[in-house]
C-alpha cells in the first residue's frame, strides 16, 4: 500500500488568486449583464438550483444548460423521471423537452461560460504567484516527505525542492500543479512525448514519480479529428495536418461521458489509487461531484483507508455526504494556513 494521495478541488487553488466555483458565480454574472437575450434563461436557472439544493456554483448550472444543449426528450430523463412527469400530467412524453429557441439560448449561454471559466482559470504570470505556488506546495511536500521518509529532497539555489512522489489527483482546469514541478522535477502527468508532440496517455503508469492525474480535463487539453488529445499552449483551428475538435474540458460530469474516452480511464485510475493507498488528504473539495463522493464513499468502507478532508467548511461537508465514520476526519482551515500541515499529520 502507498502511504499517502492528494485529491485537490478549487480551494486548493484560491491561493493562487484562483475563484472557487462558488465565486465564479458572482464575476460571471457582472460579465453577463450585456448579454440580455441569454440572461433570463441564467436567472431563471440559478433561481430554481438556489431553491431547491440552497446553493449554487456554476459547475451545477452547466449541469442543466448541457442538459438543454442536448435537446433531450421527455423520455431521455430516465425511468423514475418518467414516471414522475406522467403522473403530473406530460402526456406526449417522446416530444421534446425544451423549444428551439430555449436550446439556442442554452448554446449561447454555454460558450460564454466556457469562455469565462478558461480565461478565469488562468494563472497569473507574476513572481509572486510562482513564489507563493513553491513556498505553500513544498512546505506540505516536506511535511510529508519527511514523516514517511519517501519522496525526493532536491537542492535548488538556496532552497529546497520537495517532490512527494506520489499521486495526485485533481477537478481543477488550471495549471497550479504542474507550474510547482515545472523545471525542478519530472512527474507522470500521463502526456507522451514524441517528435515534440505531447499526446495524452491514460495507461502510462511510472514507478517512482509524482503521478498527476487531472479527472475533468485542463485548459491545455485539446481533441483532435481522430480522437487524439494533445497538449498545447493555446486553441488552435488545426494541428498538423488534422482539425482540433475542441477542449477537453468536462462541464461539468456528464453520467454518460463517464463511458468515454478518456473519462472512463481516468477514473479508473482514481479507483484503482484510493484502494492502493492508506491515507486520502483531500484539500479544498466539496464531493458535491456525485460520481467521485460515491467512489470515495464505497473505497473508505475497508477499515485500511483513511480520509482527511480539509477546508473551513470541511466539518458540514462531511457530514453532509458521509455522516458519522471516524476514518473520515474533517480538519477545519485553508491551504495557506500556517499550521495546516501539523493538523494534518497529527491525524495520520
Amino acid at each position: 500500500m502507498k502511504p499517502y494521495l492528494f485529491f485537490l478541488g478549487s480551494g486548493a487553488s484560491v491561493p493562487f488568486g484562483l475563484p472557487t466555483m462558488r465565486q465564479m458565480v458572482n464575476e460571471f454574472e457582472e460579465s453577463l449583464e450585456k448579454y440580455s437575450p441569454v440572461q433570463k434563461l441564467y436567472d431563471l436557472v440559478k433561481i430554481i438550483l438556489e431553491t431547491a439544493y440552497g446553493y449554487v456554483d456554476i459547475e451545477s448550472i452547466f449541469s442543466v444548460i448541457d442538459i438543454i444543449i442536448r435537446d433531450v426528450r421527455y423520455i431521455d430523463y430516465g425511468f423514475a423521471s418518467v414516471h414522475k412527469l406522467a403522473m403530473v400530467g406530460v402526456t406526449s412524453l417522446k416530444e421534446k423537452a425544451f423549444h428551439r429557441s430555449e436550446v439556442e439560448r442554452a448554446n449561447e449561454l454555454a460558450r460564454l461560460m466556457k469562455e469565462f471559466v478558461r480565461e478565469r482559470c488562468k494563472l497569473g504570470d507574476s513572481a509572486e504567484v510562482d513564489d507563493k505556488i513553491n513556498r505553500l506546495y513544498g512546505r506540505v511536500f516536506e511535511a510529508f516527505c519527511n514523516k514517511y521518509s519517501i519522496g525526493k529532497t532536491v537542492q535548488s539555489g538556496k532552497s529546497s525542492f520537495f517532490d512527494p512522489q506520489c499521486p495526485i489527483f485533481t477537478t481543477n482546469y488550471d495549471l497550479v500543479v504542474e507550474q510547482y514541478f515545472q523545471g525542478r522535477s519530472y512527474i507522470n502527468d500521463l502526456w507522451k512525448d514524441e517528435n515534440n508532440i505531447k499526446t495524452l496517455d491514460v495507461e502510462k503508469i511510472e514507478a517512482g514519480p509524482t503521478t498527476l492525474i487531472k479527472l475533468h480535463g485542463s485548459l491545455n487539453w485539446f481533441q483532435l479529428g481522430d480522437g487524439t488529445v494533445v497538449n498545447l499552449d493555446s486553441a488552435k483551428n488545426r494541428f498538423g495536418s488534422q482539425n482540433v475538435k475542441g477542449e477537453v474540458m468536462l462541464y461539468p460530469i456528464r453520467q454518460k461521458d463517464l463511458y468515454l474516452y478518456p473519462w472512463f480511464n481516468l477514473f479508473y485510475r482514481l479507483k484503482k489509487d484510493l484502494s492502493d493507498t492508506n491515507n486520502w488528504i483531500v484539500l479544498g473539495y466539496s464531493f458535491n461531484d456525485e460520481f467521485i463522493r460515491n467512489t470515495f464513499a464505497e473505497i473508505i468502507k475497508n477499515p485500511a483507508h483513511k480520509m482527511l478532508v480539509i477546508g473551513p467548511s470541511s466539518k458540514d461537508i462531511v457530514n453532509e455526504h458521509f455522516g458519522s465514520n471516524d476514518r473520515i476526519i474533517p480538519i477545519e482551515g485553508k491551504f495557506e494556513d500556517a499550521d495546516i500541515t501539523s493538523k494534518v499529520l497529527q491525524h495520520l
